[in-house]
């Protein structure tokens, strides 16, 4: 147990320094992501159209309601399937208070999270006897799988891109193969 909780802080302390550097020194994802032409305008319409913090979706599909009858029921499914081919299709994550990157909690949710990833992945490698490099392999395999698993479905389902997509999954694998170097050193069974 206290190779899982060694581990996991351990890995968290890379993972977490590796994110900061990622996001705040390298351009790579600033690349990937799109600027509004007027960006005033889109917050103020996304303010005004949203109740509340939470993810959106345009066009959004309604869920079947109980008092249609099968005429209406048809007609509105006829309608939404045909809705994203003719408008564009909106996903979003709003924060209607903003993110605040002085607050302390978000840096410590994140560092609790890759805590919690990085322990898990230390049970796993208590798990296998084999040699470093097969340990390391593991660790950078786990993170591709998060990757893939994470991100390919925005890519395919909401539109997200291939350069984003291919960034953040890179930005996973780069992550745990950094842990894993010391992960797959540290964690022996």
């Amino acid at each position: 147990m206290l190779k899982i909780i060694i581990g996991g802080i351990l890995g968290a302390i890379i993972a977490f320094a590796w994110s900061f550097v990622s996001w705040t020194v390298l351009p790579w994802h600033s690349f990937t992501m799109n600027k509004f032409t007027n960006e005033e305008f889109v917050s103020w319409v996304i303010k005004e159209n949203t109740p509340k913090s939470g993810v959106y979706v345009a066009p959004h599909f309604e869920v079947k309601d109980d008092s249609l009858d099968h005429g209406e029921v048809k007609k509105g499914h006829e309608k939404q399937k045909s809705a994203p081919k003719k408008k564009p299709f909106i996903y979003t994550q709003v924060s209607l208070k903003g993110i605040d990157p002085s607050n302390p909690w978000i840096y410590v949710f994140s560092f609790f999270t890759q805590f919690v990833g990085a322990a898990l992945i230390s049970w796993v490698l208590l798990q296998t006897s084999c040699e470093y490099g097969k340990r390391l392999l593991c660790v950078t395999l786990l993170g591709f799988l998060v990757g893939v698993l994470g991100f390919i479905p925005d890519w395919n389902w909401f539109g997200a891109g291939y350069k984003f997509t291919l960034v953040m999954v890179a930005d996973v694998v780069v992550t745990w193969f950094l842990a894993g170097l010391v992960l797959a050193a540290y964690v022996k069974p």
